[in-house]
């Protein structure tokens, strides 16, 4: 499929209630998804979580919080995209960043990195990481429309990622 509809999609809450029903939706209800800012080369997207239920039994954070974050700032997720080809999803624990790399009209190569402060990786708690960050080292966290093709990137606390 085209690479735009992935970024379209990573930028709005609406698919929620449809698509993810019963993952998403729950945790970052998306009629109170609103835009901060779209004026540049960007796109900035603010997912308010929900409020903690106490009867609901919420598991505790695994991880710690990235920063002094208030409760609000702590169960809310961002989305954003710097415009055409990457898009970052900041969260409280960590981060995501999808690199689309197209290869066609109709075909893309999209490599998924998670970051996570060094603080977190080098926990010695053990359990807490690879309950969190299950590939083993060396394998990839790439995902690529047709043709199948895949790149070498995967997780590592690498300063920059290999670029092909």
């Amino acid at each position: 499929f085209n690479w735009k509809v992935l970024v379209d999609n990573f930028m709005e809450a609406y698919h929620h209630i449809a698509i993810h029903d019963d993952t998403l939706q729950p945790l970052f209800p998306a009629d109170q998804s609103h835009s901060l800012d779209s004026e540049g080369p960007y796109s900035v997207l603010m997912m308010p979580g929900r409020p903690p239920d106490p009867g609901a039994g919420d598991p505790p954070d695994a991880l710690p919080l990235v920063g002094p974050l208030d409760a609000g700032q702590a169960r809310s997720l961002v989305a954003a995209v710097a415009y055409p080809f990457h898009l970052f999803a900041p969260g409280a624990h960590s981060m995501a960043w999808y690199q689309l790399l197209p290869t066609g009209c109709d075909h893309f190569t999209l490599r998924i990195f998670t970051c996570f402060p060094r603080e977190t990786l080098e926990d010695p708690q053990p359990g807490t990481r690879s309950r969190v960050c299950t590939p083993s080292p060396g394998s990839s966290t790439n995902r690529t429309s047709k043709p199948a093709r895949r790149s070498g990137a995967g997780f590592a606390p690498a300063p920059s990622p290999r670029v092909p």
